[in-house]
């Protein structure tokens, strides 16, 4: 059963981390992007406008999700892999030579919102395959340790987008980079793509769908009969990406911007987000393995009692100096590293292999697009309604209280059958 040797764990995680390299590197040379393809707007305007190009990646992610989801449950999840691999070299290659607004006006634009589009189409469809692909291929007691690169990968591809852009941005002048220097993040992606294809193409198809297809009990329609079938495992796992996902959101995307609001430095505050990226992403493994040992459950519970405790207080402190606001980032970011260590196993798991690919994909794309991607703006919106910087704190305890009931009734799936 166990086929999947460190070589295909390598190849699968690496690849996962340039499919996010690509799909982040816009939203880090959003300024560059703006002045280049919006011109006539003002510096606000255009920004905003490169935001909502960016974010329109993330609402095409339900919808590959669907797509490419059904199309791994029916042909294979190694060729749905490839498929979304050769998707996002498109779209990278496109933007890499895409004439500027100074050149072809406002088709510019346009095709720049059609390549990230495609991007988001990409990422949707390949992430949470790539967890089905993962457990599908290890040994059940594994099966935490192996997803758990997944995360460790993503996050490594969306450091190293931010690394490079950081780089570009130190050794270009303003005009260098307008007229050529952004380019070369995306050259860097398109090589980098290249080399993922060739790493999909290489590793083996998973054992349970080729155990699936020897039996002859492949689903001609996965996603009609997943809707009607397992409304349950999909009703957890949505509940779990995004709760998940809020958490991810809000500790290590929004609290950036939130430190700044507490008079601490906008290079401080992005260096203390980052630097707990990182701890999260290579701590993932660890994390995995203990969801392994101990079950999916009691790592989701763990985090939950941690959030409904501390969660308050954590943000009582952050204002109160370094030191205090490091001690807070440490008690919000063990259990979101917990419940990530659980959540890449658990939530393929709960279902079917014959509709896995397409209620993970599926799931995960409708917790991270429409309720975790949100957390920033619902945040911000919280701080200025109600004049109170602790009203975030607030997010993660409502979020927790209504995982309660869910994660009760939510199976535990350490021994499922996959």
């Amino acid at each position: 059963m166990n086929r999947f040797s460190k070589r295909h764990v390598f190849f699968a995680s690496a690849s996962t981390i340039v499919e996010w390299y690509d799909f982040m590197l816009f939203a880090y040379l959003t300024p560059v992007i703006a002045s280049v393809f919006f011109p006539d707007f003002s510096k606000y305007t255009a920004i905003l406008m490169t935001f909502g190009v960016f974010a329109a990646g993330f609402f095409m992610g339900p919808i590959g999700s669907v797509i490419m989801g059904s199309f791994g449950d029916r042909f294979g999840r190694k060729k749905a892999l490839i498929i979304s691999v050769v998707m996002m070299i498109l779209p990278m290659f496109v933007i890499a030579i895409l004439p500027t607004y100074q050149t072809i006006g406002m088709l510019a634009p346009a095709i720049l919102v059609l390549m990230r589009l495609l991007q988001g189409f990409s990422i949707g469809g390949s992430y949470g395959g790539v967890m089905v692909f993962m457990i599908e291929s290890t040994k059940p007691d594994r099966r935490g340790f192996i997803a758990s690169f997944a995360t460790m990968s993503s996050g490594t591809g969306v450091f190293l987008a931010s690394l490079v852009a950081m780089i570009l941005f130190g050794i270009f002048s303003q005009e260098v980079l307008d007229l050529w220097g952004w380019r070369i993040g995306y050259i860097i992606g398109l090589m980098l793509a290249l080399l993922a294809l060739l790493m999909r193409m290489l590793i083996p198809e998973s054992y349970s769908f080729e155990q699936l297809e020897a039996q002859g009990d492949v689903s001609v329609k996965p996603v009609r009969e997943m809707f009607s079938i397992q409304k349950k495992p999909l009703f957890f796992a949505i509940a779990l990406s995004a709760y998940a996902n809020i958490m991810y959101y809000l500790v290590l995307s929004y609290l950036s911007s939130y430190f700044v609001e507490l008079n601490y430095s906008e290079f401080f505050s992005l260096a203390i987000v980052t630097i707990f990226s990182l701890i999260f992403s290579f701590s993932a493994p660890l994390w995995g393995y203990l969801s392994d040992c101990l079950g999916r459950k009691p790592l989701i519970k763990f985090s939950i009692i941690i959030y409904l405790i501390f969660s308050y207080p954590s943000f009582m402190i952050m204002g109160m100096g370094i030191a205090s606001l490091i001690l807070a980032m440490i008690v919000l970011s063990v259990p979101l590293m917990a419940i990530w260590g659980a959540y890449g196993a658990a939530a393929p798991e709960l279902f079917n292999t014959k509709y896995r690919y397409s209620g993970n994909g599926l799931s995960y794309n409708i917790g991270n697009s429409f309720l975790g991607g949100t957390i920033p703006f619902v945040a911000t919106s919280l701080v200025v309604s109600t004049g109170s910087l602790l009203a975030p704190a607030w997010l993660l305890v409502v979020a927790s209280i209504i995982m309660i009931p869910i994660v009760y009734f939510m199976p535990e799936t350490r021994y499922v059958d996959v």
